[in-house]
């Protein structure tokens, strides 16, 4: 009787089959963790210029009559071909200064960042952009003698 040596052709097309389907795996998971780093690096400069933008208001804050400061402020950063559209809402907080005889002036400042995410090549329309809007935002209180 002879022994044969070797895998059968179903033995091998069954192994291939499995290393196939890992590898695919492991792309599939690099490609997923390559998107979410990019995407936390866009949120993460979206902070940035928010951050910016609200540092230059509350800097121009003091040579303005805080009292008479209300509504919103918006306009737009560039950064390696990607606009970032910021918007500043300035709203007075009410505060019961009954017991405390000096009065506190405070507004509260919220940052609304926008821009549109993913590959900085591709066009703004259909499905070629890979996130689409992204958003971010952030506030702070300043009362009258405060700085940033």
């Amino acid at each position: 009787m002879l022994r044969r040596k070797g895998f059968s052709l179903i033995e091998l097309m069954i192994a291939v089959a499995i290393m196939a389907s890992a590898i695919i795996l492991v792309v599939s998971v690099l490609v997923a963790g390559m998107k979410a780093t990019q995407k936390s690096a866009d949120l993460t400069t979206g902070i940035i210029v928010g951050e910016f933008a609200l540092q230059g208001y509350v800097q121009g804050i003091f040579d303005r009559n805080f009292d008479t400061l209300i509504g919103n402020i918006s306009g737009t950063y560039t950064l390696n071909n990607t606009i970032y559209t910021y918007q500043i809402d300035v709203t007075d907080i009410d505060i019961d200064n009954s017991k405390a005889p000096p009065v506190v002036k405070m507004k509260n400042l919220l940052v609304t960042v926008s821009w549109w995410g993913g590959d900085s090549g591709a066009t703004r329309t259909g499905d070629e952009v890979s996130f689409g809007m992204l958003k971010t935002s952030l506030s702070r209180m300043v009362y009258r003698n405060s700085r940033y």
